[in-house]
């Protein structure tokens, strides 16, 4: 969605340019006898639409939108989150192994460059848990790139903020869900799902784990990435592109209002 925004700021801009190039030459020179006449150099409304008039009117609207499409996106990129993970759900069982890292393998944020912000999961026991950001480099081994603050979980669904604690929270081409439990909380099913597993220390950031066991059980944990902040330089881009232009229309104002031809005699 951040692309589209991108994609429908871009060609407002360009329409604004098209339409503040269409300046209609109005001026015949005329040499008659050796001498000079400028017969007539005519400025009615319809050459007057590269320089203030609706032409230009549709340009700023075109502007205006874009500016509008940019204060959307930036105050509502929640309505874009992608999110991945297994539905929060009760499960059957609740996994009691400790340390474990826990990873989703081949589940990956399907747009590169987002910012995890959220994470949730449904718990069966009391106990402490860390989100975890991982970068898949093969079937069963993993690097961690982002770690989130760990939380205490209570029983049932359980919602945080990821709250970045050291790497980064932006989401990559590869990147994978994880967390560990100190004590075991979240709820799964044994089958219904993709999970790998593996008994660790403390993870750090540039680790690289791997000999992963590999498995099919459904955790009730999902991770929520949103788009990253650039929709705010659309906003800023626009209201200078605004301000710009808006000045040019008032400088242009007095021929607009009067709608009359300018005419100029040169001898």
């Amino acid at each position: 969605m951040l692309r589209f925004r991108i994609g429908l700021f871009m060609s407002a801009v360009l329409r604004l340019v098209i339409d503040l190039s269409a300046v209609t030459p109005a001026a015949a020179i005329n040499e008659t006898g050796g001498s000079k006449a400028l017969s007539a150099i005519r400025t009615d409304r319809m050459n007057l639409q590269g320089r203030g008039g609706p032409g230009k009117r549709t340009a700023v609207l075109a502007c205006a939108a874009a500016f509008s499409l940019a204060l959307i996106g930036s105050s509502s990129r929640a309505t874009y989150a992608s999110t991945i993970g297994n539905p929060l759900i009760p499960r059957t069982f609740v996994d009691c192994c400790s340390p474990y890292i826990f990873v989703e393998p081949g589940v990956f944020f399907p747009i590169p460059g987002e910012k995890v912000t959220s994470w949730a999961f449904y718990s069966g026991a009391v106990g402490s848990v860390t989100p975890l950001l991982l970068t898949q480099n093969g079937p069963s081994t993993f690097t961690v790139t982002g770690i989130g603050a760990t939380v205490s979980a209570g029983l049932g669904l359980e919602s945080f903020a990821f709250n970045l604690i050291s790497g980064t929270d932006v989401v990559g081409t590869n990147t994978v869900l994880g967390f560990q439990q100190t004590v075991g909380s979240i709820e799964f099913d044994p089958t219904g799902g993709a999970d790998g597993y593996l008994l660790g220390g403390v993870p750090s950031v540039g680790l690289t784990l791997s000999g992963f066991t590999l498995d099919t059980r459904a955790y009730s944990v999902e991770f929520t990435a949103v788009p990253e902040p650039p929709s705010l330089l659309l906003l800023g881009v626009s209201v200078l592109i605004l301000a710009i232009f808006h000045r040019r229309l008032v400088r242009c104002a007095p021929h607009q209002r009067s709608g009359r031809r300018v005419e100029r005699i040169a001898a």
